[in-house]
């Protein structure tokens, strides 16, 4: 699975204080799913016309809260759960139905999910 993470327009997708910055946008989920999720690579957000966002060499390169909701067009919303695993920063999906991770090879076309997939995040980094 790839996972492409975009911010929304400004004021909506960047929020700085002192001491936190936090981050909204969506992620776009294309390809299979992987057991034990996919590593986000939080550097390398782009904004919505395409530009890296550059996060702030003082915040750590992980968020300290973050936050996925499903948007998967023509999918109920209850079929699948999104969770960020802090230790391990990657992105795992569960069946709400069972609560068991999704097996390897899951894919979002032909299950009945649009491809790709489209997530909305809100992340928040600590500054140091």
């Amino acid at each position: 699975m790839a996972i492409a993470l975009t911010l929304f327009n400004a004021p909506d997708g960047g929020d700085n204080t002192q001491r936190r910055t936090v981050l909204a946008g969506t992620a776009v989920l294309s390809g299979t799913y992987t057991t034990g999720g996919e590593t986000i690579v939080w550097p390398t957000l782009n904004a919505v016309n395409g530009t890296k966002v550059e996060i702030n060499t003082l915040f750590p390169t992980a968020p300290i809260w973050v936050e996925f909701v499903l948007g998967i067009p023509g999918s109920p919303a209850t079929d699948i759960l999104a969770d960020y695993n802090y230790s391990t920063s990657k992105l795992q999906l569960y069946a709400n139905a069972t609560g068991l991770e999704l097996a390897s090879g899951f894919t979002y076309a032909g299950t009945g999910y649009a491809s790709p997939a489209v997530l909305y995040f809100k992340a928040e980094f600590r500054a140091e």
